[in-house]
């Protein structure tokens, strides 16, 4: 059985919106809408479980599942962190084989494509984890206050973005051997049990809304 967690988390004070920004309308539908639907729609995942903030009300995130059909989605508390959200919805799954693949996505990217979720499927079943990855293509500078302190190589330098995609066995493990209290993502807790985590392209258009002028930019690619 392989399934997609997505993290629904981040609140929405700079879109003055009181809950989180992922319920933030993108061309006449809750962000979340979008997040959703590859997901859903990709025939070899069996199950979405949306992790949504522990002190929002979970009638909000039902809606959106009702009135899109996301028939394959299920609803589960978050924690405290992005860290204890995503486990919970990990510790939730049920009947799982070891090479049964799940996928970690931030609910604030909601330009995803279908392909980029077949792609770290993909991988991830051949040789065990996946993330997608974007080159950096700015020079960067390390800074101390107000003055640079030195420039550092951007070679093998990237971005890492969502979905991540690991086989079950292979997070299960990291999460018995989880050496932080919060790492920032489930590719660092891969990384730290001894296993090698493996890059596909990213995608330009994958974009993490953080502010109102990231949501701009998300309808202009929507059209």
């Amino acid at each position: 059985m392989n399934v997609a967690i997505i993290a629904a988390g981040g609140r929405g004070k700079r879109f003055q919106n009181p809950l989180s920004k992922q319920l933030c309308p993108l061309k006449g539908k809750p962000m979340l809408s979008y997040t959703i639907l590859p997901f859903h729609l990709e025939r070899k995942i069996d199950e979405v479980i949306l992790v949504f903030p522990l002190d929002e009300p979970q009638e909000a995130y039902r809606r959106i599942i009702e009135q899109e059909q996301f028939h394959k989605v299920r609803l589960v508390a978050g924690g405290d962190s992005r860290y204890r959200s995503v486990r919970n919805g990990f510790e939730s799954i049920g009947d799982a084989k070891p090479n049964d693949i799940v996928l970690i996505h931030d609910a604030a990217r909601p330009l995803v494509s279908q392909a980029l979720v077949r792609s770290i499927l993909k991988t991830a079943s051949e040789k065990g984890s996946a993330i997608p990855v974007i080159a950096v293509g700015e020079t960067i500078k390390k800074i101390n206050q107000d003055a640079i302190q030195n420039t550092v190589s951007r070679e093998g330098l990237a971005f890492a973005q969502t979905p991540q995609g690991f086989r079950y066995e292979i997070l299960k493990r990291a999460y018995d051997q989880v050496l932080m209290n919060d790492p920032t993502d489930e590719a660092m807790m891969v990384e730290q049990s001894g296993v090698p985590v493996f890059v596909v392209p990213g995608e330009k258009r994958n974009i993490k809304i953080t502010d109102p002028e990231d949501l701009q930019l998300a309808e202009y690619y929507l059209g």
